[in-house]
């Protein structure tokens, strides 16, 4: 290498500062800009493409019914002492909010008797885990809260889930007993705590179902019911699965669709209720549960806990 040369054109110098100084006041504001213009894109897609229901507002413009109340999102997996929050109005330590719904929808289901002299009102769903078992349930307690006397009938024969719901340790008789021919009336009739609340339960899944519901025997226990009862409220089985619960809606004066916030397809639901319109005399109106806030919804209600349960069907 002796033929090298070496031309030394700046003698090298120590840097006292970077070359290009970072300015972050400049970066974030163009971070944050960025960011708020990709959630309104992202938000704008949604709004574009979502066709579930939100609110009141959607259950009108999509379904042309009234939406009673709201039921808030609680955490049903938070716990005390080991053991699991209660979803119930028998619960003393639910929520005020989830409390207040249910007395809306209580005053509701009230007028509706002194209007039309319904009693036989049926809570389904469209889909499963809706939380239709939980609002029949509460709709119940909260009329005998109120001194009405009342009977809650489990009629999903398929996933029968009242006993779950309710806790109940100790069963006397089933529905499907009644309906097999095998039980009277007096013999499934079981009392929930201290309330004036009568319930027939289910107690295991039974395969022939539809055939035990096409039965004049659930035609005649309604009706006794109905003359027994102030209130007959009926958990039926999704509208979407099978044919069960239109068989039910015969036999009832009106009923109450549960739609879980932002969960059913509009499709799924037109198509479903459109079926149970042929075969109930009339749709009371919707209950939307597991409300939260949403940008997408007009309605002001906040509420800050969730809650979660799961069903034991699947999609048709």
């Amino acid at each position: 290498m002796s033929d090298v040369q070496i031309s030394l054109l700046d003698t090298p110098k120590v840097a006292s500062a970077p070359d290009a100084y970072p300015d972050y006041l400049k970066n974030g504001i163009l971070g944050i800009g960025t960011g708020i213009a990709i959630s309104f894109v992202i938000s704008l897609i949604i709004i574009i493409f979502r066709h579930t229901v939100i609110d009141g507002e959607d259950v009108k413009k999509v379904l042309h019914l009234s939406n009673m109340t709201r039921i808030p999102y609680i955490n049903a997996r938070r716990k005390r002492k080991g053991k699991k929050l209660e979803l119930l109005l028998s619960n003393p330590r639910i929520q005020y909010t989830f409390r207040q719904s249910f007395h809306d929808l209580r005053l509701r289901i009230e007028q509706e008797k002194k209007k039309k002299g319904s009693q036989v009102f049926m809570v389904c769903s469209v889909l499963p885990n809706e939380g239709k078992t939980m609002t029949a349930s509460n709709i119940a307690i909260s009329l005998a809260e109120k001194g009405h006397g009342v009977v809650l009938v489990d009629l999903d024969l398929r996933n029968p889930s009242l006993k779950d719901t309710l806790d109940a340790k100790e069963i006397k008789g089933s529905i499907a007993g009644y309906l097999k021919g095998k039980e009277q009336i007096e013999e499934i009739i079981n009392q929930y705590q201290d309330y004036q609340l009568d319930v027939i339960y289910g107690t295991s899944a039974q395969e022939e179902a539809t055939e035990l519901l096409s039965k004049g025997e659930l035609e005649q226990l309604i009706k006794v019911l109905k003359a027994n009862y102030d209130y007959v409220i009926l958990d039926v089985p999704p509208l979407y699965i099978l044919e069960d619960a239109l068989i039910i809606s015969k036999h009832v004066d009106t009923g109450i669709v549960v739609i879980k916030q932002d969960h059913a397809s509009e499709g799924d639901l037109l198509e479903s209720l459109e079926e149970l319109n042929e075969t109930i005399p009339y749709i009371m109106g919707t209950v939307i549960n597991q409300a939260k806030p949403s940008i997408f919804s007009s309605e002001g209600h906040r509420y800050g806990y969730g809650y979660g349960y799961g069903y034991g069907y699947g999609r048709r």
